[in-house]
């Protein structure tokens, strides 16, 4: 069935079959309808978000790399990917956050606070 498909690759992981079957019984319900005309125009309106919606995630992709490959480049970044569960992206939103001047912390207490 395509709903479960579609809920897993959403992340759910429990009781796909049962939200599934919901989901089913939601969408075969009778829904309230407008004018064609008004229909027309809220699917074009539907339409138009959508392409903004993705246009914003390529963007959204293209930084994300954009900051990784900086992040790599940085003398730093052997250090910051050295932190347990540290990536490129978290390590370049550790520079965003603390900036890279050595000089700016006396110590790693100063870091720390």
């Amino acid at each position: 069935m395509q709903l479960r498909a579609v809920l897993r690759k959403a992340g759910r992981k429990n009781t796909i079959d049962a939200g599934a079957a919901r989901l089913l019984i939601a969408l075969r319900v009778t829904q309230m309808r407008q004018l064609p005309l008004v229909e027309q125009a809220i699917g074009r309106q539907a339409i138009a978000l959508l392409r903004q919606l993705g246009a914003n995630c390529i963007s959204a992709d293209e930084l994300a790399e954009a900051a990784d490959a900086a992040f790599c480049n940085h003398p730093d970044a052997p250090i910051i990917n050295s932190f347990p569960g540290s990536g490129e992206l978290t390590g370049a939103r550790v520079f965003a956050e603390i900036g890279d001047d050595r000089s700016r912390f006396r110590d790693a207490r100063g870091i720390k606070a």
